[in-house]
């Protein structure tokens, strides 16, 4: 993971700047490369669509403590940055705004999804599934960031 990434801390000014929103999220994959993916409360932004943990970067946490919070906060699941991949930064289009979005990806190799304990934060979402990038992206019912994300991690593997 680059030093800028792991130490970067934003203003608010720098969050959302010229319909910039500066977000980050993670690729939790099992020992068979399924991903965690978590359906959004109707009343949220892209309600009723499925996505991954993360959201919008805080500036008193940075890249990446958004999201090792986000992990914990949103699924229950407790790592390290040494713990995360830095995939890429992407950007892509959400309604009126550009997303600017730092995707992680969190490989639990020695479990299947069925043993992994996920304490799923009902304040946002109210069900998960894991499922194959592959199979994801014939899906018409993810975030819109999803597809733009899912093709870029399916090169890294």
């Amino acid at each position: 993971m680059s030093q800028d990434v792991e130490v970067q801390v934003l203003s608010a000014a720098q969050m959302v700047l010229n319909n910039k929103i500066l977000a980050t999220g993670v690729f939790v994959s099992d020992m068979d490369g399924k991903i965690l993916c978590l359906h959004r409360k109707i009343n949220f932004v892209e309600g009723g669509k499925y996505g991954v943990p993360g959201g919008v970067i805080r500036k008193h946490r940075g890249i990446v403590g958004t999201a090792i919070y986000k992990l914990e906060n949103e699924v229950g699941l407790i790592y390290k940055k040494e713990d995360l991949e830095l995939i890429g930064k992407f950007e892509y289009k959400s309604g009126d705004k550009s997303i600017v979005f730092h995707l992680f990806s969190l490989r639990i190799a020695d479990k299947r999804a069925e043993n992994i304990e996920v304490n799923l934060n009902l304040e946002g979402h109210d069900r998960y599934f894991w499922e194959t990038p592959q199979n994801l992206l014939k899906r018409t019912d993810l975030m819109v960031g999803m597809y733009t994300l899912l093709p870029a991690y399916i090169n890294k593997l």
